[in-house]
């Protein structure tokens, strides 16, 4: 009955109203498909036989379903989705007037259905998600039973109830819950005589879901722990890479949180500061609540490693700080992500960059294999550089400075780099065997502490990520342009 469809409706709306406030969408913002399969149950019906007024009851056996959907999500917590359902249930018995009901071959009544549906989703935590939702579509009704053969296409409606896990990036389980009522499918069981029931359903299904696309640049969603700082540096940061539209913590983010926990009791700290961001793909708005929601996920991971909850501070700053610029509305994995900065018991709060001259020397390298100090007198040639390669520079020291922390600022190694050779990577100092973006020599960089040494010494991005590995250890005053640019 179009009563039953209306009741549906409301149960859906009025469910939607109780939780339009919450937080929602721990997936990505794009297309999936799923399955499901479970039990369907039919409740008794009430069978009107045109004409005449015999009251007859129909009894069901519990029946089974399987479903089909196709859906896309959006930033706003809402789903929309397409369904494809098909339930099949047999005539258990048949009740005519007071008598009881009676078994026997009745046959079966079997349902395909077709259901745009608008879900919305209620995050409950990092990979368990509550959502509810309605439908709307049509129900083709077949009856087939020695008495009556006929089919019927009616609308329907439903109501939704879902239980998500994700249980990898780009695959949940799925337990869902659906009352679907349809209009009253009629059969003509004789030229002159029709028969009608009141079908109203209730199914319970298990199945996957799967993203159609997966994160880009996977190698970024989380990163190892920067090395301990030295003392003189003052606060140490810690940094743990997300996927898109994720505030979840997979294993390689957790053992960044263990090793930031682990600093902190051991070294002791005076605060701790959490700090979450996003890329620039979504609203401002949005991602100010996932960079927030980010922290707390992080902030949680810590307390659970044994760090005071009050001593956490967790604050998000959605996409207003970016560690590679881009864009709006442009998908950038190292922009997801949050900081942990440890301040120690005799430093300030906040994170601050070491001064030049607090930056020493790594005790592991000789000062012989240090990259020679340019002269005023021997200054490289200076070639313009264009903006596009001037850009991927910049890209290559964000990358770098996360494989190899260090602890100036992304922009001080592109000075520096300026100011050694103009940012043209072929540049050679005609006083001397300096070459490249850092002016190294032969012996510095073919020494051990280069991970890069069997790369070209013109290799602009060897040279920059050598260069964050040489920082890393200390060795930034051995560059003349670090402490006396010009």
């Amino acid at each position: 009955m179009l009563k039953n469809l209306l009741l549906a409706t409301a149960m859906a709306l009025s469910v939607y109203v109780m939780s339009s406030n919450a937080e929602a969408g721990h997936r990505p913002l794009e297309w999936y498909v799923g399955i499901e399969g479970g039990a369907n149950l039919i409740d008794d019906a009430q069978v009107t036989v045109s004409p005449g007024s015999t009251k007859i009851e129909a009894g069901f056996d519990t029946g089974w379903s399987v479903f089909i959907d196709a859906g896309y999500r959006w930033e706003d917590h809402w789903r929309l989705e397409l369904e494809a359902g098909w339930r099949q249930n047999d005539v258990d018995c048949v009740a005519v007037g007071t008598g009881p009901c009676a078994g026997g071959n009745w046959g079966d009544i079997s349902q395909l259905t077709g259901m745009v549906n608008f879900i919305h989703d209620i995050e409950l935590d990092e990979t368990t998600t509550l959502s509810i939702g309605m439908g709307l579509g049509a129900n083709y009704v077949q009856a087939n039973s020695p008495l009556l053969g006929d089919e019927d296409l009616v609308f329907a409606g439903q109501a939704l109830l879902e239980l998500t896990h994700q249980l990898t990036d780009r695959i949940d389980v799925v337990l869902t819950y659906r009352f679907m009522a349809s209009d009253d499918p009629q059969f003509q069981r004789t030229a002159s005589q029709s028969v009608a029931f009141n079908n109203e359903n209730q199914t319970l299904s298990l199945g996957l879901r799967f993203d159609l696309e997966g994160d880009e640049d996977p190698q970024l969603v989380s990163t190892p722990a920067f090395p301990p700082a030295p003392p003189e540096a003052g606060p140490q940061q810690f940094v743990v890479f997300f996927g898109f539209n994720k505030a979840s913590l997979d294993a390689a983010a957790q053992s960044v949180v263990t090793e930031a926990a682990a600093t902190a009791m051991h070294d002791g700290f005076a605060s701790i500061t959490v700090t979450g961001y996003t890329d620039t793909a979504g609203s401002p708005a949005y991602n100010d609540r996932l960079s927030a929601r980010r922290a707390d996920a992080v902030k949680r991971s810590l307390v659970s490693k044994g760090i005071a909850e009050k001593a956490i501070k967790a604050i998000g700053k959605g996409e207003t700080v970016l560690m590679v610029q881009t864009s709006d509305q442009e998908k950038e994995a190292r922009n997801r992500r949050a900081t942990i900065d440890l301040a120690g018991a005799n430093s300030a709060a906040q994170p601050t960059a070491p001064r030049a001259s607090e930056a020493k020397p790594s005790t592991e390298v000789k000062p012989a294999t240090a990259a020679t100090v340019p002269t005023p007198s021997a200054k490289p040639k200076r070639v313009s550089v264009n903006e596009e390669t001037l850009a991927q520079y910049h890209v290559w020291i964000a990358q770098a400075r996360a494989a190899h922390h260090y602890a100036d600022p992304e922009q001080r190694m592109f000075d520096v780099m300026m100011c050694e050779s103009g940012g043209n990577a072929a540049t050679v100092n005609p006083a001397g065997p300096n070459s490249g973006l850092f002016q190294y020599s032969t012996q510095t960089w073919q020494g051990a502490w280069n991970d890069w040494r069997n790369d070209n010494i013109l290799d602009a991005k060897a040279q920059i990520f050598a260069t964050a590995q040489a920082w890393q250890k200390g060795m930034q005053r051995q560059w003349g342009c670090y402490t006396h640019p010009h």
